[in-house]
């Protein structure tokens, strides 16, 4: 019934269902998955006391689901309940091969994004398909604000390479883009 009501997204069953699950003993009823995980529910889980590291049908975990839906505010509730669960969800990559700060850069987040490297998720992860570091990714979108951040704030590594081995300034001036170019340069 739990899997129904979160499928047809009737969130007042949904809680009626939650409060008595929650109220029978040593219950692991709401750690089942269906596979389907929308993130307005995350929120729902986490009250019933649901493990942290639930995986969606795409390898997403709660904080991926955050960081997609660009929700600051679940993400730092994720972050108080995570516990020891904390260092492996900070670094799983989802099935796509995107660790949550990927996900932060691509949601153009940099308070999400600050909030991941606080508790301990690495500035210069790479993704699983290309090799791309956090600062590739953001001269690949473009975007000066974020990369500068990478760089000047965070530290970012200016001479990671990709699996092809190619630097953020190669990136930079094969986009054609002076400013990039120019702030890859200088640091």
């Amino acid at each position: 019934p739990l899997h129904l009501a979160i499928i047809h997204e009737q969130t007042a069953v949904i809680k009626q269902l939650i409060e008595v699950i929650v109220s029978i003993p040593r219950q692991q009823i709401i750690n089942i998955s269906n596979n389907l995980h929308p993130p307005h529910l995350s929120r729902l889980r986490l009250q019933a006391h649901a493990d942290p590291p639930f995986l969606d049908r795409y390898g997403n975990s709660l904080l991926h689901l955050a960081l997609q839906a660009g929700d600051e505010e679940m993400l730092r509730m994720l972050l108080a309940h995570l516990g020891s669960a904390a260092p492996y969800l900070l670094h799983l990559p989802n099935f796509h091969g995107l660790p949550p700060v990927h996900l932060a850069v691509k949601a153009k987040n940099l308070a999400c994004l600050d909030l991941l490297v606080r508790k301990g998720a690495d500035v210069n992860a790479v993704e699983r398909q290309g090799g791309r570091t956090l600062l590739h990714l953001a001269v690949e979108m473009e975007n000066l604000n974020m990369a500068t951040h990478l760089v000047k704030k965070l530290g970012a590594d200016v001479n990671s390479r990709t699996f092809a081995g190619n630097t953020p300034l190669h990136l930079a001036a094969g986009l054609g883009s002076p400013t990039l170019t120019k702030l890859l340069l200088k640091a």
